[in-house]
C-alpha cells in the first residue's frame, strides 16, 4: 500500500521509533511519575492518529503522498503508542 521498496528496513525503523519511546516513557516517569496522565494522553494521542490515517486512506487512498502519509503517521503511531506523553 505504501510501495515501500524495503518493508524489512522500515520495520527495522518502526521498532527504533518504539524503542526511542520507551525510553522517552521511562525517564519521564522516573521524572514526574504521573503513570495516569501519561496513559490517559497515550490513548488520546493514538486514537486521533488512528483516525487521521483512515480519514487519510479514505479520501485519497492508492496514491503514493498517502503512501507516505501513513508511514509518517505509523512512526507517530509507533512512538506514542510507547511514550504516552504529559500535558
Amino acid at each position: 500500500m505504501a510501495k515501500v521498496e524495503n518493508p524489512f528496513a522500515m520495520s527495522n525503523v518502526l521498532s527504533a521509533i518504539g524503542l526511542l519511546g520507551l525510553i522517552t516513557s521511562s525517564l519521564i516517569v522516573v521524572r514526574y511519575g504521573r503513570r495516569r496522565v501519561l496513559l490517559v494522553n497515550g490513548i488520546l494521542i493514538c486514537g486521533t492518529i488512528q483516525l487521521a490515517m483512515a480519514v487519510a486512506y479514505d479520501k485519497h487512498g492508492g496514491t503514493p503522498a498517502t503512501g507516505r502519509a501513513l508511514v509518517a503517521l505509523s512512526s507517530l503511531y509507533f512512538f506514542f503508542f510507547n511514550v504516552r506523553l504529559p500535558p
